[in-house]
């Protein structure tokens, strides 16, 4: 019987390779729901731009967290660089993925009324 060492956990290190897909898909569904939730509620557009560039600056913080441990050990050994190289591709896909779901934000109203 062969043990397992705590880095071969598939789900594990499916989650750390996407951890920050999942942050930009939320980023994406609460920006929206923001907008939507604060443009019906009469909350003032200044105010909502701000919540949502508040909310967009947490979630590049957290997705470029997530992608300094692929960052530190992408030279490492064979094995694992892969893996490394899939958490840090995905973490830039997230704050690319963050940016584009920016522009629109500085390019229009926040509630076109």
């Amino acid at each position: 019987m062969t043990t397992m060492r705590g880095d071969d956990h598939l789900m594990a290190i499916l989650l750390r390779a996407s951890a920050p897909l999942l942050v930009w898909g939320a980023h994406f569904f609460l920006c929206y729901a923001f907008i939507a939730i604060g443009c019906t509620a009469g909350i003032g557009g200044t105010t909502l731009k701000a919540l949502l560039l508040a909310a967009t600056a947490l979630a590049l913080a957290a997705a470029v967290a997530m992608a300094v441990r692929p960052w530190r050990r992408i030279n490492g050994p064979a094995p694992g660089r892969l893996r490394d190289l899939a958490a840090l591709c995905g973490a830039g896909l997230a704050v690319m993925g963050m940016g584009w779901t920016l522009i629109p934000l500085w390019l229009l109203g926040v509630c076109g009324r």
